[in-house]
């Protein structure tokens, strides 16, 4: 029970970055078994201009790669979503 007075604490989210042709990119929480389709959901999905098919995911210190839209989310990840060539 909590009681007047009672101090919760509570960590902050994990969360991952969308930046790219999005329609809101920005900071988002980890949501568990989320995928990269679920993340580019999450941020309102591609513009006109942008791909699904050309994600590219940094994980830490690493080089960003490509990955597949199937690919779990991992906290700190940043999804870069790039323009389709026409």
């Amino acid at each position: 029970m909590v009681a007047a007075g009672d101090k919760i604490f509570a960590p902050p989210a994990e969360t991952f970055y969308v930046l790219g042709q999005v329609k809101s990119p920005g900071t988002y929480p980890v949501k568990a078994g989320m995928t990269i389709a679920q993340a580019i959901a999450r941020a309102g999905g591609v513009t006109e201009s942008g791909s699904d098919k050309k994600v590219k995911v940094q994980r830490g210190a690493g080089k960003a790669t490509k990955m597949d839209s199937s690919a779990k989310v991992m906290p700190g990840d940043v999804l870069t979503i790039t323009e389709k060539l026409f």
